[in-house]
């Protein structure tokens, strides 16, 4: 299968369906970021923004820690995470930010137990 630019296909699903992509093992480290995000006021730096709601998505890369984008937990109040197949939200913490490259956010869970990746 070519692409139009004779490329490539960023995916050949091999003629599976997509229920068969949605059954994959490796969708279990797929998870939902739930964010609730404050911004600073730097014209009245004892005050802050209105707060505003953000979803995203991770995955699960080692144990409880979750990797996402920057911006998705940037100027970050509450951070919650979801199982794909759960409607229970977990609270995290987020370990690290990596603004200039907007990826290498770390988020640790530490409510639950994430599906084993071996």
């Amino acid at each position: 299968m070519e692409s139009p630019r004779g490329h490539a296909p960023l995916y050949d699903d091999g003629g599976v369906g997509n229920e068969d992509v949605k059954d994959a093992p490796f969708m279990d480290a797929v998870v939902k970021v739930f964010c609730v995000h404050t911004e600073p006021n730097f014209s009245l730096p004892w005050q802050r923004k209105r707060q505003f709601s953000s979803n995203s998505s991770g995955f699960i890369i080692k144990d409880r820690r979750v990797l996402t984008n920057a911006h998705s937990v940037e100027h970050h109040t509450q951070v919650k995470v979801k199982k794909r197949g759960s409607d229970t939200k977990y609270l995290a913490t987020v370990l690290a930010i990596g603004t200039e490259c907007d990826i290498g956010t770390e988020i640790l869970c530490l409510s639950f137990k994430y599906p084993s990746s071996e």
